[in-house]
């Protein structure tokens, strides 16, 4: 009978008889202990029979629903404004070079440390040029225009240069156009750094007064006994890989400079033992030479006769 009792196999008035359902749920989840992982797989499993009787048939249904859910984490790259780079060695305290120091610095054609504005290098450390409005090595005059009609030409030159009659601010007249005779086509006499290789007289004039490129301010290329560190010397007619070594207290830049094989912050200094001093001179005699075993140190250098016959 059915009343206030559920008694399984009763059902409506149909004659169908009730349905049992069971849902079983299983949930496993796995969550990383940090952040920036990613959360196992939650699975739901809803299994559910029916029975339904209908005559002497019956069906049956599973459903299986799996949900996979992943945890992202979002990572906020914060960026310090007022951090600086640390590879940036630029000292914003270093002074720019000035016009006039002596030292070609950016942005200078040369500086000769003097105001003198009829050698090679004028006012603004600018190479001398005709058209710069000074009168320069080679010019007999300079009005910084092209205006042929006002005595000086655009090649800074007298408008009467040429006539073969010396004149107003003429050096010298020959009536010619050959520069190289002694007589500049601007009607002044041929000198060395007036950019013209005079014959005969001149191995090369490159108009300026470095004596470390080819060409010296004596119109010669460099030379180990010119009387100028010239070239590739580290000091006057020495040093380098072409002149002789240099004595103790001349300028080096590296120890191969020196006699002794030793260069102390650029000065060439005494060796510290007669096996050094053979070390830099194979053909050295035997002899008498000052030592400095401990450089700058406190002991002062002294004589020893060296044996340069044998190991020094």
């Amino acid at each position: 009978m059915c009343g206030l009792w559920v008694i399984a196999g009763c059902g409506g008035d149909d004659g169908t008889s009730g349905g049992t359902d069971t849902e079983a749920t299983t949930e496993a989840t796995t969550e990383a202990s940090s952040s920036g992982t990613t959360a196992g797989p939650t699975t739901t499993t809803d299994a559910t029979a029916g029975s339904e009787s209908t005559g002497s048939s019956s069906d049956s249904s599973t459903t299986t629903e799996t949900t996979e859910t992943t945890e992202t984490t979002e990572t906020t790259d914060s960026t310090d404004p007022t951090d600086t780079d640390p590879t940036d060695s630029t000292d914003p305290t270093t002074e720019p070079g000035v016009c006039g120091d002596g030292q070609v610095d950016d942005g200078e054609e040369c500086d000769d440390g003097n105001d003198d504005n009829t050698d090679t290098c004028v006012a603004g450390c600018l190479n001398a040029t005709c058209g710069d409005g000074f009168v320069g090595p080679g010019e007999s005059c300079d009005d910084a225009n092209d205006d042929e009609d006002d005595g000086c030409g655009s090649n800074c030159a007298l408008t009467s240069c040429g006539d073969g009659m010396i004149q107003g601010g003429e050096e010298c007249d020959d009536g010619n156009d050959v520069d190289g005779d002694g007589c500049l086509n601007t009607c002044v006499v041929a000198s060395c750094g007036d950019g013209v290789v005079y014959e005969g007289f001149e191995e090369c004039d490159d108009g300026n007064a470095s004596e470390l490129d080819a060409c010296t301010s004596l119109c010669a290329p460099p030379a180990c006994d010119d009387q100028l560190q010239s070239g590739m010397e580290s000091d006057v007619d020495c040093g380098g890989p072409v002149c002789p070594k240099c004595e103790v207290n001349d300028a080096c830049e590296v120890p191969g400079d020196c006699e002794t094989n030793q260069c102390d912050e650029g000065v060439c200094v005494l060796a510290a033992s007669c096996k050094q001093l053979l070390e830099a001179n194979p053909d050295a005699v035997d002899g008498v030479y000052d030592l400095d075993p401990d450089g700058n140190g406190p002991a002062p250098a002294f004589p020893a006769y060296c044996d340069m016959t044998t190991d020094g």
